[in-house]
C-alpha cells in the first residue's frame, strides 16, 4: 500500500513559540487544533461539546481553522452551548502552515461514524511532519485510527462521544502523556513512510515492474 504523502522538508517542526501563534495569544495557552474542511465528515460538534466539559482548565484553547458547509452552524453551537474556549479562525496561509501546525500541544482529527473506509483525513500527514501528536476521534477499524495506534503517535476515541474526547483532551492537558515522544514517533513514521519523495519512489517501482510484465 503507498498511503497519502505529506512534503516532510517543508512541512518541518518548529516551536510552539512562533511568530504566527504570538500574533495569534497562543504561545501561554494549552492548544487543541482542528486545522482543515469544516464540513459533515469531521464530527466537529463533538469537539465543541467536548469544550463545556473543560470550562475550568483557563489556559486551554479550542482552535478549530477552516471553513465549509458547517462552518456557520458550528460557530452558532459554541455560541448556544457558551464555550467560550473555542476560536474559529479562517484557512491561514501555505507560508505559515507549518507555524500554525506547529503551535498547537494536541491536534484532534475527527471522522463521523460510519465513514471508515471511505473517507481518510490527509491532514493527519501534515499534523505528523511538524511532530505533534493526535487525538483521532474515528470507529477503530479507520485507518486514521489504526495508523496512529500503530506508530503510538496519539489517542484514539470513538466517533461522536464528545465526553471521551474531552477526557482525553484534559488528560494531555495534566501531562499523563509524553507528547513530545509522540510527537517524535509521528514525525519519524511520516519521513520514512509517507513523505512525497518515498511515496514517488514508490509509484515509480511499481510502473517499471508493471511495465516488464
Amino acid at each position: 500500500m503507498i498511503p497519502n504523502w505529506v512534503d516532510t522538508k517543508r512541512l518541518a517542526p518548529l516551536g510552539k513559540d512562533n511568530d504566527w501563534a504570538r500574533g495569534m495569544g497562543f504561545t501561554d495557552k494549552f492548544v487543541v487544533m482542528h486545522s482543515g474542511n469544516v464540513g459533515h465528515a469531521q464530527d466537529l460538534d463533538s469537539l465543541v461539546r467536548a469544550a463545556t466539559f473543560l470550562r475550568d482548565l483557563d489556559d486551554l484553547v479550542v482552535a478549530i481553522i477552516g471553513t465549509g458547509a458547517r462552518h456557520a452552524e458550528l460557530v452558532a453551537l459554541a455560541q448556544l452551548l457558551e464555550v467560550d474556549r473555542v476560536a474559529f479562525l479562517y484557512y491561514q496561509s501555505r507560508h505559515v502552515l507549518p507555524q500554525s501546525l506547529s503551535a498547537a500541544d494536541v491536534h484532534v482529527v475527527g471522522l463521523a461514524p460510519g465513514l471508515a473506509g471511505y473517507v481518510v483525513p490527509s491532514r493527519l500527514y501534515g499534523i505528523l511532519a511538524v511532530a505533534r501528536p493526535v487525538i483521532v476521534a474515528a470507529d477503530d477499524d479507520s485507518e486514521t485510527a489504526q495508523v496512529v495506534q500503530q506508530i503510538g503517535c496519539g489517542i484514539v476515541v470513538p466517533p461522536g462521544r464528545p465526553e471521551l474526547l474531552a477526557r482525553a483532551i484534559r488528560d494531555t492537558h495534566d501531562g499523563r502523556y509524553d507528547l513530545e515522544r509522540m510527537g517524535r514517533l509521528g514525525r519519524e513514521w511520516v519521513t520514512a513512510e509517507a513523505d512525497r519523495d518515498v511515496a514517488v519512489g514508490r509509484y515509480r517501482e511499481l510502473l517499471l515492474e508493471l511495465a516488464d510484465i
